[in-house]
């Protein structure tokens, strides 16, 4: 069934998906650039910090209020599925 929203509500919404994908594209260019200028030896770090950025980034954008029950988990040897 369809919802019917307001026309600002449309355009905040259109307005959220091109800025999710303008900070998408340019994190992208930014990390391929850092792992480059830094090598292979560092590259899977620099992409964690990128990420980390990146996902703060889409948090603060999307309005999402971020609370912490309990510890942080360790970091991760390896690659993570968020």
């Amino acid at each position: 069934m369809p919802t019917i929203e307001s026309p600002l509500a449309a355009a905040r919404s259109g307005a959220r998906a091109l800025s999710m994908a303008g900070l998408t594209l340019g994190m992208l260019g930014g990390v391929n650039l850092h792992q480059r200028w830094v090598g292979p030896q560092r590259e899977a770090a620099v992409l964690q910090q990128w990420m980390r950025v990146w996902a703060n980034a889409l948090v603060h954008l999307f309005g999402i209020d971020v609370s912490l029950h309990g510890e942080l988990p360790p970091s991760a040897t390896g690659a993570r599925l968020i």
